[in-house]
């Protein structure tokens, strides 16, 4: 790899345009790009942020240095998008610390207001509904593709085939809803997204997301079932669709994202993200589900990643626990670019991203051949997130 120096004032204004000419750039934690032994091409004074150089670097390598660091992502994939090249470095990293800081001065009795959860039967009724049948039979389904590579040759034959799944899905539905396929810059895979049209406030979105795609091998080609690692969030998905779709249309529009290339950077959610900021979208808050099966700390332990998300959304995932559940829920950090929440986060919207454990007990199968279900792999587990974002959904549209 060729050798880069630079010289950059955190002070100064730098613009991409004349720096990420011809190169590959991320966004992630400093140790990141130290693992990796690339350039960093500019860092924060206070946040343990960094824009580096990763021309040349395979993605497997990049995944080799994220599971080392105990992490199942890690880096947001820049690119050379015409976001990149009009962005100031200093300004968006300022930016980026402005909304930490906003936070983390949230009063206890703001977050208090924010987060408070009252009973509601109807909630408990469609919870009641959730099938684990129904994630076993998804999870499989998805399992049976092989791959969800999203450089792959055939990156978008499940794409498609979850289209027509929820085509047929939908076609019963009274809701007024739109399914359509995203197109990205940086990959050739598309996001897929399902939108229930809101009756009364339609401009206001509720979002739930998670990552379609899968990788294992040598530069991403070998087998990757990703059973846990995304199918089982997108399968939760895909049951909350099923239930919410035999009922009226919610007042709120809700968003459901498959998101193409997490695995490569952030890729999908961050071009849609980047486009909700650009247009000024009122997006009210984004629930991020990314593996769900694997039950490391033990059955209906669950996890909640504490960097990079929103704390009254994050308090308002626990009083609906202990309004309807009563999991045990730990908080843990898990870097930047953990996965697609951190898009939405970036670009200033309220983010959440349950888990299936603490970051130290998750799965260390996933990025593997070994991803697919196995006795290990608890569906009644992974049901608690589909319950979980079916509340988080239906408690969203009221507020």
């Amino acid at each position: 790899m060729k050798k880069l120096i630079l010289f950059l004032s955190v002070s100064s204004v730098v613009s991409f345009s004349s720096l990420a000419f011809g190169r590959d750039l991320a966004l992630s934690d400093k140790e990141f790009f130290k693992a990796l032994g690339v350039p960093i091409l500019q860092s924060h004074p206070r946040l343990n942020m960094a824009y580096g150089d990763i021309s040349g670097v395979s993605e497997e390598r990049l995944h080799q240095v994220t599971h080392s660091l105990g992490r199942c992502g890690g880096f947001e994939e820049m690119g050379d998008s015409l976001e990149v090249k009009s962005l100031n470095i200093t300004k968006d990293l300022e930016k980026l610390e402005s909304k930490l800081q906003q936070d983390k001065q949230v009063s206890k009795q703001q977050l208090k207001v924010l987060s408070a959860v009252q009973f509601r039967p109807i909630i408990k009724e469609r919870l009641d509904e959730v099938s684990v049948e129904n994630l076993k039979v998804n999870v499989q389904w998805l399992q049976n593709f092989g791959t969800r590579y999203h450089k792959g040759s055939r990156a978008n034959v499940p794409v498609d085939a979850l289209k027509e799944k929820l085509e047929a899905m939908m076609a019963t539905s009274r809701i007024p809803y739109k399914i359509e396929k995203i197109s990205h810059s940086r990959t050739s895979q598309n996001s897929l997204r399902l939108t229930f049209v809101g009756s009364k406030e339609p401009k206001k979105k509720v979002i739930l997301g998670a990552h379609f795609d899968s990788i294992a091998g040598w530069f991403g080609g070998g087998d990757a079932p990703g059973a846990d690692d995304n199918a089982s969030g997108s399968s939760n998905l895909i049951e909350v669709a099923r239930i919410l779709s035999k009922y009226d249309a919610p007042e709120r529009t809700l968003e459901f994202y498959w998101y193409a290339g997490e695995e490569g950077g952030l890729i999908g959610s961050a071009e849609i993200a980047s486009d909700y900021e650009s247009r000024g979208e009122e997006v009210l808050a984004v629930m991020q589900l990314d593996m769900t099966l694997y039950p490391g700390d033990g059955p209906f332990i669950l996890g909640s990643v504490s960097d990079f998300t929103t704390p009254w959304v994050r308090d308002l995932v626990k009083e609906l626990n202990d309004v309807y559940f009563q999991f045990q829920i730990n908080e843990f950090e898990c870097g930047y670019g953990c996965s697609d929440h951190a898009s939405w986060y970036r670009r200033g919207y309220s983010t959440v991203a349950p888990f299936e454990a603490r970051m130290n007990s998750m799965n260390r199968d996933i990025h593997t051949s070994r991803d697919r279900i196995q006795p290990s792999y608890n569906f009644e587990h992974s049901s608690a997130f589909t319950k979980m974002a079916l509340a988080f959904a239906m408690e969203m549209d009221r507020r």
